[in-house]
């Protein structure tokens, strides 16, 4: 079934946003602060937004369920959880005004987002586990927390590149050669050490 092209504007834009600089190979920090050069990340973007764009059709045909069943057979996404977020967003529209843009909207950019909050929790909960392993007293886990807390509320900018590095892992090892996943697991690993440093000086 064919679709706009709006349509499929909107899903790389949903997909790059604040991440990645279509066509220019450099990822950005979530504060889009910080760019770093990442040598065949188009290809990676262009094959990540391909699964979802296959599957695009069923958006236009209203079938929302079916889409994120089709995507969570590739991505590993919570259905019901987004189902119900897209629900609860257009709760107050007539579904006369529901275009297939906005269902576009709240459907693919929550994919993204589900699944890059999932990769970082995971490598965040293992980072915070060295921390208070490397600290070793009573109140470590107090304290990791507590410092932790205070990196995100300052929007500290090697957390901000290590949230989009841990997605660009993930879709490395989907989509990528293995020059790129290696290159992407180096910066992974430099930039968890600066965080567990940071959790642990004195």
């Amino acid at each position: 079934m064919a679709y706009d092209d709006s349509l499929e504007l909107m899903v790389k834009y949903l997909l790059n946003m604040q991440f990645y600089c279509e066509n220019a190979d450099y990822l950005y920090s979530r504060d889009t602060n910080t760019k770093i050069p990442i040598p065949g990340i188009s290809t990676i973007m262009q094959r990540f937004a391909d699964d979802i764009l296959e599957h695009l059709h069923l958006i236009v045909k209203q079938q929302y369920h079916d889409f994120l069943v089709e995507v969570a057979k590739k991505l590993p996404i919570p259905v019901e959880k987004i189902e119900r977020q897209f629900w609860d967003n257009i709760h107050e529209l007539d579904l006369s005004e529901l275009t297939d843009l906005l269902a576009v909207n709240f459907l693919v950019g929550p994919t993204r987002e589900t699944l890059q909050k999932r990769m970082f929790d995971e490598l965040i909960g293992d980072l915070k586990r060295k921390a208070i392993g490397i600290i070793g007293t009573p109140n470590a886990e107090q304290i990791v927390q507590e410092r932790l807390e205070a990196l995100y509320a300052q929007t500290d900018s090697v957390v901000s590149m290590l949230y989009n590095l841990v997605l660009l892992e993930f879709l490395a090892n989907k989509y990528g050669t293995k020059s790129v996943i290696e290159h992407v697991t180096e910066l992974v690993d430099k930039y968890s050490s600066r965080i567990v440093q940071k959790l642990t000086e004195k």
